[in-house]
């Protein structure tokens, strides 16, 4: 509970190590009634439930959701909202129409890269890379139309910008792909340095300072041009995410490689730049907020990503992954900030 980017960014909070589903609705429910109730009305700036967490205290604000999850349960009509029932479809028994049996070029580096197995056997999630969230019409019709081919899978959209095709059969994975690459939605790489988050940005926001959406897409081009980079092992766990402000609306906070727009006046003109953040994650429970580094202009920022890279791979130690580099800089072997400077 309580967690939130932003310009003030909060980890949330463990209410309890396990909510049985047929509670879910009721803690839901409790939490947002202590929220309504305790919540700042004078301050909208204050009217976060991060806040409320900081000024009760966490085990305050536990002991209040437990209390109102009692009453809940005390006043429900029938005891207790019943949990939904998840369907998980039969496996099919025939492969589609217009199945393909050989892999098409790039299949094996876009299944290794996109696709996972789920816990169901049998079953695989593969993730459809879209290039700055951009989807064209051509493109949702050819979705429709492979979902159609394709009974039983689903499709989802994920906070990454990107979707997610569920329930796929192993043996429908090369058609997939095939449809996909018709599609020019075969990208490989997803959720690595190549998948590229960024806002709107000042194209649409009238917060943003910098066109964060056009950065985005231009890093994601230049790191097509260098699979070197944007599809190598070492770097699979690094992720660039970028927003126009400090609001973190492309949840720069949490990203190996974070940025958000700023302004500087050089001279009598005032010139875009973003703050670089670095070392952010957010994985198992664990977060981390990426730590303010310096400012770069921003036409300088694809330079100064691949020389930031570039350092890396020439001076990691065996096995050592970005994150640990970085931390390696910060003790004090080496200064990140002066393998950036020109």
């Amino acid at each position: 509970m309580g967690g939130g980017l932003g310009p003030a960014p909060r980890a949330a909070q463990l209410l309890e190590p396990f909510t049985p589903a047929e509670d879910l609705i009721l803690t839901a429910t409790a939490i947002v009634r202590v929220f309504d109730r305790l919540g700042n009305r004078q301050n909208r700036m204050r009217a976060r439930m991060k806040f409320l967490i900081e000024e009760l205290g966490i085990e305050a604000f536990r002991r209040l959701v437990f209390e109102e999850r009692r009453a809940l349960w005390a006043s429900w009509p029938d005891g207790s909202p019943s949990a939904p029932e998840v369907q998980e479809p039969a496996a099919p028994a025939v492969i589609p129409p217009r199945a393909i049996h050989s892999a098409p070029p790039g299949f094996d580096i876009w299944r290794r890269t996109n696709v996972v197995a789920q816990k169901q056997a049998g079953f695989y999630a593969a993730y459809v890379t879209v290039p700055g969230g951009d989807l064209m019409a051509a493109q949702f019709r050819a979705l429709a139309t492979l979902l159609w081919e394709l009974p039983g899978v689903e499709l989802r959209t994920v906070i990454t910008q990107n979707l997610v095709l569920r329930w796929v059969p192993e043996a429908w994975l090369p058609a997939l792909y095939a449809r996909l690459v018709e599609a020019d939605l075969g990208w490989p790489g997803v959720h690595g340095i190549g998948d590229v988050v960024g806002c709107p940005g000042a194209d649409t926001c009238n917060l943003a300072v910098t066109y964060s959406h056009r950065l985005a897409l231009e890093l994601t081009r230049r790191l097509a041009e260098r699979p070197d980079v944007a599809l190598a092992d070492e770097l699979r766990d690094v992720t660039i995410k970028i927003s126009g402000y400090p609001n973190s609306c492309g949840q720069h906070h949490i990203a190996t490689i974070g940025l958000y727009g700023a302004a500087r006046k050089v001279g009598e003109r005032q010139v875009p730049f973003y703050q670089l953040l670095l070392g952010g994650r957010a994985h198992d429970g664990e977060v981390i907020f990426a730590r303010p580094i310096l400012r770069i202009p921003a036409r300088q920022v694809p330079e100064a990503i691949f020389r930031l890279v570039d350092a890396y791979r020439s001076e990691r130690r065996d096995g050592e992954s970005f994150v640990d580099w970085l931390e390696r800089k910060e003790a004090g072997d080496g200064d990140t900030d002066e393998t950036l400077q020109w």
